[in-house]
Parts: structure tokens; C-alpha cells; sequence
């Protein structure tokens, strides 16, 4: 079996996403996080939303995709192993009772394998909980490898998305939820129940809640960053507890020492953030998000806020 945790001084490694925008720019905690712990160890690192530079990876090179979908299936995944390049895929979906990974078609193939079929080398995850679900199904190394504490110095200046931390008390009258509400209205279709709690914790909180929809530029996410002090988090199934942690989001807030309540999710998970995020009953958010933001409005919030990013960095340096 191949080994990852070896040495990568001096190899090539491909940090490879799906040509999206909107994709693209969710991934950054990630991509970033990859990026500077491999330039930490010495490797030469790049980033790509096509296959043309895997042709000239070769033997003990890492190429890494980043996201699920039918845009993995145009990589040449048999070529680069049979090259010795190191293939490895990050799982970016929220399982809820079982391991539910696809299965890939391939090019040239009318059979779908399973990733691990002569497919992928390892698979890595951001969460405990989907890695206690598929370490026992993967016929791979199954690996938990957490967004961490980045930094997106590296980025263009326009591309920038993390503000300097504020201390400001006038920051902490709302807390926001950022992610997706979709539309559905009919029980059982995905997004409907986070809809629906969206809409239980906004009856409760009134003006003190608002939803951030529109996140998904550099812009636009900084700008939420430099509105508001208490974020919301809520699961996409949100009222069932044991689900994955958001973690590529915390990753995000908690670098700017952001003060983060959530609903509960898997206790694996919630050990990973223990004193860096909140984590309570369903029922328990709004006044949970009330103790939130006033505790934020209270004069020992600029040393909470620098609590939180000195253990975050610590605790998840790249």
C-alpha cells in the first residue's frame, strides 16, 4: 500500500476542482489548506480545473480532487496509476446513516466502478462522522483531513475573502446563517428541513437572525465576515443530530475568531471543536444564539475572539 504521509519533498502535486465558480470558491478552505501544507513540506504545488497538466505528472507525483460529481469521471484515474501517481479523492458530501459514495462510469467504460476499484488510491474526508461510516466499506485507506486554519494571503488581492478580526460591539446586534435554503416545500425533498428550521429559529429571533444567501464571491463573503460576530449553523438535514460537523465553513469563521453555534452533530465531530464552537439541541439555538450574541456585546469579547483563533490555529495548523 502506498504510503501518503511520506516524504513529498520535491514532487508535483495537483490540487484539482471542478471549473465553477461558485464550486470552486466553497472549496477554497480546502484547497488552501492543502496547498500550504504540502508548500510547508516542499513540494511544488498547483491548482486546476482541467486534466491538461496531469499529463506530465509522473512517478510518486500527487494528484488530489477535490469534490464529488460526474466531472471527476473525465480523469484519467487508470492512466495516472498505472504512471505510480499518487491518486487521491476529498469527499466533500454529508452522509446521514450510511457510506454514500457513487460509483464512477469512467471513459471507455459502460460500467460503473466503485472508487476504490483500481479507481483512487485513498479517500479523504472533512468529517469524523462520514469517515466512521466508509472506513469499513472503502477498500482504500479512508482518511479524515479537516480544512485548517488557512490563510488566504496567497490569493490576489481582489480575491481575498478573510477581514482583519473586529472587535466591535455594534457587530454583534444579529447573528447570520450563511449556506443554502432551498425553496422545496414538500417534506422528504432535500433542503426541506433546513427550510423548514430556518424558519422556526427566525420566528424566534426576529430581526436578531438574518439569512446571508449570497456568499459565494470573495466580496460578498467578506463582507458577512465584517457584519457580524455570531454565525448559525445549521445541518442540511437539520434536526437530525448525528450528522457531519459543516467543518469547511467553521474553518472559515473560526479565522476570523467568529463565535459559531450550531445544532448538534456527531459527537466524533464535535470533539474536533470542543471550546471553538457551540453545539446544542435544536431546540436550544435561539436562546443559545441570544446568550451568543450577548456575550459578544460584552467586554470580554475581544478576548474570547482571540481565544478562539490562537486554539483554532493551533489546533488545525495546516
Amino acid at each position: 500500500m502506498r504510503n501518503f504521509d511520506a516524504n513529498t519533498f520535491n514532487r508535483t502535486v495537483l490540487l484539482c476542482h471542478m471549473k465553477h465558480a461558485k464550486t470552486e470558491f466553497m472549496y477554497l478552505p480546502i484547497l488552501l489548506t492543502l496547498e500550504q501544507a504540502w508548500q510547508s513540506s516542499g513540494a511544488r504545488v498547483h491548482r486546476a480545473s482541467s486534466t491538461k497538466r496531469m499529463a506530465a505528472l509522473t512517478a510518486g507525483d500527487v494528484v488530489v480532487w477535490v469534490g464529488m460529481g460526474r466531472a471527476a469521471g473525465s480523469v484519467p484515474w487508470a492512466d495516472l496509476g498505472k504512471r505510480g501517481v499518487l491518486r487521491v479523492q476529498y469527499q466533500t458530501e454529508p452522509f446521514g446513516d450510511r457510506c454514500q459514495l457513487p460509483r464512477e462510469l469512467t471513459a471507455g467504460s459502460d460500467r460503473p466502478r466503485d472508487l476504490w476499484d483500481g479507481l483512487r488510491d485513498e479517500i479523504w474526508d472533512y468529517s469524523r462522522h462520514n469517515v466512521e461510516l466508509c472506513r469499513g466499506i472503502s477498500r482504500v485507506p479512508y482518511r479524515y483531513v479537516p480544512p485548517g486554519a488557512f490563510s488566504d494571503a496567497s490569493l490576489p488581492a481582489k480575491k481575498r475573502f478573510l477581514p482583519e478580526p473586529r472587535a466591535d460591539a455594534a457587530l454583534a446586534s444579529t447573528a447570520a446563517f450563511l449556506g443554502a435554503i432551498p425553496s422545496n416545500s414538500t417534506p422528504g425533498m432535500p433542503g426541506y428541513a433546513r427550510r423548514r428550521c430556518f424558519a422556526t429559529l427566525k420566528a424566534e429571533l426576529g430581526a436578531g437572525l438574518r439569512h446571508a444567501d449570497s456568499a459565494y464571491t470573495a466580496a460578498a463573503l467578506r463582507g458577512e465576515l465584517l457584519k457580524h460576530r455570531v454565525f448559525v449553523n445549521l445541518h442540511k438535514d437539520c434536526g437530525s443530530p448525528l450528522r457531519p460537523a459543516e467543518a469547511v465553513r467553521f474553518a472559515v469563521l473560526l479565522a476570523v475568531g467568529a463565535r459559531v453555534v450550531s445544532e448538534h452533530a456527531n459527537p466524533a465531530d464535535e470533539r474536533e471543536f470542543e471550546g471553538l464552537v457551540e453545539f446544542v439541541p435544536l431546540a436550544d439555538l435561539a436562546q443559545a444564539t441570544t446568550r451568543a450574541l450577548a456575550a459578544e456585546a460584552g467586554s470580554a469579547a475581544a478576548q474570547a475572539q482571540s481565544d478562539r483563533i490562537a486554539i483554532f490555529r493551533e489546533r488545525f495548523a495546516p
